[in-house]
């Protein structure tokens, strides 16, 4: 299951919906990441670029799997994702290609724990059967 802020989840709907009349096959591999589960990337050499305070620990960026895509389908996808919202990590300075996302700007560590603290309780409240 992936979690996204309401606000970035239309983002990305819209995304996906402009990626299928493209004709472009959309995977996304990885959304909201808890703070442990973004702590441990850090401590991974396989990492591209693990924030400390990463927007997948707000709902705000999602990460895909672009291995298919040659550099037109690449442009295409980024020309999408902007036409959608969302902006994309290839150009942080360390680039990381496979990430789109949108900042809402604020206190990032507050939005941390606020969206985390919510996805516990939306776990918590969902009964085991």
């Amino acid at each position: 299951m992936a979690y996204l802020d309401p606000g970035f989840a239309d983002k990305v709907g819209d995304f996906i919906v402009k990626m299928q009349a493209a004709g472009i096959p959309l995977q996304i591999t990885q959304a909201y990441r808890s703070p442990e589960q973004q702590a441990a990337l850090q401590k991974s050499s396989t990492a591209i670029t693990p924030a400390q305070n990463s927007l997948h620990s707000t709902g705000y960026a999602i990460d895909i799997d672009r291995s298919k895509m040659d550099a037109a389908t690449l442009a295409r996808t980024m020309q999408i994702a902007a036409s959608s919202g969302l902006k994309w990590g290839g150009n942080f300075r360390e680039p990381d290609e496979v990430h789109f996302y949108s900042d809402p700007g604020g206190n990032r560590v507050g939005n941390i724990g606020r969206f985390s603290r919510g996805i516990e309780d939306y776990k918590n409240a969902i009964p085991d059967y």
